[in-house]
């Protein structure tokens, strides 16, 4: 069950060339900061995002919840990130 993943537990990432390599330990992964570039995912990348973003939307019951939990676990990661969000 990867729905409560632990920073030390193994992830596949992919590269930029659509391969996966294991990630042993996910804080390891670089976050650009300076800019913004356009994402550009492969089919197989689209179809692998929507199946988990479903699992976890059936996991915690809304897509309230689950946009609840994906920014919980980004700002417990990086917490500086959290000014550069407005909340209601």
């Amino acid at each position: 069950d990867d729905t409560n993943l632990e920073p030390t537990e193994r992830v596949d990432a992919d590269d930029e060339f659509g391969e996966a390599d294991e990630v042993e330990d996910v804080s390891q992964l670089e976050i650009e900061t300076e800019t913004f570039g356009e994402l550009r995912l492969s089919e197989q990348a689209i179809v692998k995002v929507q199946a988990g973003l479903a699992l976890l939307i059936e996991g915690v019951g809304s897509v309230e919840a689950a946009g609840e939990a994906i920014y919980a676990t980004l700002f417990e990661a990086a917490p500086s990130l959290q000014s550069l969000y407005k909340t209601p």
